[in-house]
């Protein structure tokens, strides 16, 4: 009598389980087939997550958005490197969509036409375009270096640069820095 009643009550638990794992697997074999299933669900449930967990009412949101240049940029808008002009229209528009920083990990070592509609851009909004720092020691430079800041410097025990990427000078004030690590088969894996 308590085995039956037992088995009664382990019953739900195990329909619900088998349920649960075939649920699991019908949205796992829908993501390996459909491969834009799961980044779609991922932006649907991302924004009302966000929403519901983290943000308060009094508080400004910190969100990080990162804008890629993706395949589908690349088709739509053309090969990169884009005109500056383009570039300088997608830092104003971000301005517009609220962006209170922007971080390009893009350097622009060359001038080139549209670099004064770039400037103006980054004089209107906080924008921040990177220098690649080459640990090897035998890199060039190319650009010109900015943002060190007076009476800092890095620690000795850290590797010293050989070389360098900035920015042409109208684009020079405001850069960040970027090194990568070249792993032994020359891949980049760590920024």
């Amino acid at each position: 009598m308590i085995r039956q009643f037992s088995l009664l009550l382990l019953r739900p638990l195990v329909l619900r389980g088998v349920a649960l794992a075939a649920a699991a697997a019908g949205v796992l074999a829908l993501c390996v087939g459909l491969p834009g299933l799961r980044s779609g669900l991922e932006e649907s449930s991302a924004d009302p997550l966000w929403r519901l967990v983290v943000s308060r009412p009094h508080e400004q949101e910190r969100r990080v958005v990162l804008v890629d240049i993706d395949e589908n940029s690349l088709a739509r808008v053309g090969a990169w490197p884009w005109p500056r002009e383009r570039v300088a229209a997608l830092v104003d528009a971000l301005g517009r969509h609220g962006a209170r920083a922007q971080v390009f990990d893009i350097a622009f070592p060359e001038a080139r036409p549209g670099d004064a509609a770039l400037a103006a851009a980054q004089a209107r909004h906080p924008l921040h375009i990177g220098q690649l720092f080459a640990l090897e020691p035998d890199a060039g430079r190319v650009g010109v270096l900015s943002g060190a800041l007076d009476g800092f410097s890095c620690p000795a025990s850290l590797q010293v640069a050989g070389g360098y990427v900035a920015n042409t000078p109208q684009l020079a004030h405001g850069a960040g820095h970027i090194t990568a690590t070249h792993d032994t088969d020359g891949a980049v894996r760590r920024i």
